[in-house]
């Protein structure tokens, strides 16, 4: 078995996506109530599995009435996020290659546990 890296939103980036822009959300001041969060969570995880969540942040964000700067505070703050996030996703990768592997007896233990 070869991991291939298949990330497609399994690790949770588009809840990621709408929970940071709802912190942005609150931090600039929007009225947060029911209904806006059922929207903006729809919108969020419509966007985030296309792979261009943040080149149409600007655009949601001023659908609902959050200043499009605040874009600029979430790409100051993911490098340091996202370095968890591809060791998650490596993980994410290895763990169920190692698992099915095993179970095909096709891992020499001899080797993999030796130091």
């Amino acid at each position: 078995m070869i991991p291939v890296g298949m990330q497609l939103n399994m690790g949770g980036t588009a809840f990621y996506v709408a929970i940071v822009s709802m912190m942005l959300a609150h931090t600039y001041g929007v009225d947060i109530d029911f209904m806006f969060c059922v929207q903006f969570f729809f919108v969020q995880l419509l966007v985030a599995p296309t792979g261009i969540g943040l080149i149409a942040m600007p655009a949601i964000f001023a659908a609902f009435d959050i200043p499009w700067m605040a874009v600029a505070m979430e790409v100051g703050i993911e490098p340091l996020l996202d370095m968890f996030g591809t060791a998650h996703s490596v993980a994410e990768d290895i763990a169920p290659s190692f698992i099915v592997c095993r179970n095909e007896k096709k891992v020499d233990e001899a080797v993999y546990l030796s130091q």
